[in-house]
């Protein structure tokens, strides 16, 4: 799969709500649905702070999935939202960070009934989950297989994913 470059619709069903609003980093574009990230110590200084679309790197945070919302009431007409640092507020994203479940959802790498409960998932940018290990771990576990890469994901949520860092 590829980066977003629009909105899309995943059923995430809410197990512990926490919602927040985030700064975007400068000329990033959040899409609804994406997945996302905050910058560690091995990104931009520019960028430590600002919420992102979802990398494969050392230090990403999982920072969960973006809703169609902002606290500052700058989202686009589809529902994202671009950075802007300069602006005053500085345009905003809200994420879903709870722990909840992402269903039927496309998982490279699973492929059988004896991945769940038993296989860790990853993200690797704002739209593709994974199970080959990546930065920064885990974001949560296979729950429920359907047939070929799709599977229900038990996502572990913010503060659980950075308890397990």
């Amino acid at each position: 799969m590829a980066a977003l470059a629009a909105p899309t619709e995943r059923t995430f069903s809410v197990l512990n709500s926490f919602q927040q609003s985030h700064r975007v980093v400068d000329g990033d574009i959040i899409y609804p649905g994406a997945f996302c990230g905050f910058p560690g110590s091995s990104a931009l200084t520019s960028d430590r702070g600002y919420l992102v679309p979802f990398q494969d790197e050392s230090t990403m945070i999982w920072a969960g999935i973006a809703l169609a919302q902002s606290g500052t009431g700058n989202v686009g007409t589809d529902g994202s939202v671009t950075g802007d640092t300069s602006a005053s507020p500085v345009p905003e994203m809200a994420t879903e960070m709870g722990m909840g479940i992402l269903q039927n959802i496309s998982v490279t790498g699973v492929a059988a009934q004896t991945d769940v409960m038993r296989t860790s998932v990853y993200a690797s940018s704002d739209n593709d989950l994974s199970t080959t290990a990546g930065y920064p771990g885990a974001i949560g576990r296979v729950l429920y297989w359907y047939a070929t890469t799709y599977c229900d994901v038990l996502v572990y949520g913010t503060a659980m994913h950075i308890s397990l860092l």
